[in-house]
């Protein structure tokens, strides 16, 4: 087992709401065409791709796996669980209701964290989200999942945090 925390992006899929015409400048609310979606979902792989350098640069032992696209169905995760399975940690995008598949992923790697964002850009999953963290925070989970809204920072003293686990969790003490 390595000392690198392995990271792996998961969005989620919006459903077929989607058309091709792109939102019109300033709309609030859900990613309602192909265009929009790709553009946000690059937006936010670059900002992890950044962050995950600067912990780098600051001694993290950190890897950010390429990302997953999986409707938010927990049986999306069959064909790629072995690929989950390799991850430490998942950052789950939800462009859509997280559904079953956050439980799914929970159970394939070790820490969940949801990422939504408010402003500019503001999609489904923020307003199903944080319930779902609730509830699994009710059935004794959240030792196991955060919560990120929109705040780079949180989410980069999570990763802290999960990679100085990572590393005690792979140590072997001795005694002098």
């Amino acid at each position: 087992m390595g000392r690198e925390l392995k990271v792996t992006p998961v969005i989620s899929i919006p459903s077929g709401f989607m058309g091709e015409e792109p939102s019109k400048t300033g709309y609030w609310g859900f990613v309602r065409s192909r265009g929009d979606y790709e553009k946000e979902k690059g937006k936010v792989l670059e900002e992890l791709r950044e962050l995950v350098e600067k912990l780098k640069d600051e001694g993290f032992e950190i890897a950010l796996l390429p990302e997953l696209e999986l409707p938010p169905r927990a049986d999306a995760i069959m064909g790629v669980y072995d690929r989950i399975r390799g991850s430490d940690v998942a950052i789950y995008l939800t462009f859509a209701p997280p559904g079953d598949l956050c439980y799914a992923l929970l159970e394939a790697c070790r820490y969940l964290i949801f990422f939504e964002k408010f402003k500019p850009d503001t999609y489904a999953g923020t307003l199903f989200s944080p319930p779902r963290y609730q509830e699994m925070k009710s059935r004794g989970l959240g030792n196991r999942a955060f919560i990120v809204e929109g705040d780079m920072g949180k989410l980069a003293r999570i990763l802290r945090a999960l990679c100085g686990l990572k590393m005690l969790s792979t140590s072997k003490p001795i005694c002098v």
